[in-house]
């Protein structure tokens, strides 16, 4: 008897930790882990999604304002979405942190034993529009936010990215006046490996 109140509580944990944006079991993969009831979960869609990761302008030095956005009439109800080094995104470690805008909306998340790496939503209310501010390590790379977006409970897309350069976020040169070389011609070749 106890062993199936364990295993229903346990059920509706999963169920309300999705509405809620508690699916910590996702922050390497980002997938949500929908259960279809054939004891498999649901895939991600392969379409493209009608969902974007964008950023908003902002000042050098300040957080960077991500916006996760409908691209048409769609409305996500859930989404989880971190930063990483972009090379190779989906192996890098997680940068940055994500800081809240309304709490009511927004739920930060630990992941890798990183404080507030991730985010998510905190209700399951439909959206077209959500923003959150995240903060930069002090490095000068490119970083890639990647997102999953849900629709409802069985359609969702996965890794859907944006990259923004942090080397934007560093003051301009001081103007000086260098006199060039003598002209040279020097041929490079780069290899792929």
């Amino acid at each position: 008897m106890w062993t199936w109140i364990l295993i229903g509580l346990d059920i509706i944990t999963k169920v309300h930790g999705f509405s809620s944006g508690i699916f910590l079991q996702s922050c390497n993969s980002l997938s949500p882990q929908h259960p279809a009831g054939d004891g498999t979960n649901f895939s991600a869609q392969t379409s493209a999604a009608p969902f974007m990761v964008d950023f908003e302008s902002r000042n050098p030095g300040d957080p960077i304002t991500v916006v996760l956005r409908s691209t048409g009439s769609s409305r996500f109800r859930g989404f989880m979405m971190e930063a990483r080094e972009a090379a190779p995104a989906d192996s890098s470690p997680l940068v940055g942190t994500f800081i809240s805008l309304d709490n009511t909306t927004t739920r930060l998340l630990t992941c890798n034993g990183l404080a507030d790496s991730a985010v998510s939503q905190r209700n399951n209310q439909r959206k077209s529009l959500f923003r959150v501010n995240w903060t930069a390590p002090q490095i000068n790379q490119d970083i890639v936010f990647r997102a999953t977006f849900v629709e409802n409970f069985a359609v969702f897309w996965e890794n859907v990215t944006s990259t923004f350069n942090l080397s934007t976020t560093t003051p301009a040169p001081s103007t000086t006046t260098i006199t060039p070389a003598p002209s040279t011609t020097t041929i490079k070749h780069f290899y792929n490996y």
